[in-house]
């Protein structure tokens, strides 16, 4: 795994984050197509791609605040958990209001006809 990490890293920025998708993919079967798709279509960036495809490999299960900060920006970030709250309402202001459900007590979640 550290070789494939280390062949990511060399690419391009740019490339990176489709090619970490990929692989994802080929190792767990996610539909991670459909994110891409949306992050050309609605101009997302990797990190609001990342935080879409951590709710989608969950779905229908909703990701919380912790689960979320943990996939998207590792052990070793420093920002705060509220950050993902900022991702989300990014997410929902370019994909529309509905495209994330709010679980209460839970989190967050695609909803039940999106989430494949």
């Amino acid at each position: 795994m550290t070789a494939l990490r280390d062949a990511i890293l060399a690419l391009p920025p740019q490339e990176r984050l489709g090619a970490a998708l990929d692989l994802i993919d080929d190792l767990t079967g996610a539909n991670v197509a459909a994110v891409l798709a949306l992050q050309q279509r609605y101009g997302l960036t990797s990190r609001e791609a990342e935080v879409l495809d951590a709710l989608n490999r969950a779905a229908p299960r909703a990701l919380g605040r912790e689960p979320l900060l943990l996939t998207v920006w590792g052990h070793d970030s420093e920002v705060g958990e509220k950050i993902v709250d900022v991702y989300i309402t990014k997410l929902r202001a370019k994909l529309g209001r509905d495209a994330i459900r709010t679980v209460w007590g839970s989190g967050w979640a695609l909803p039940e006809k999106v989430a494949a």
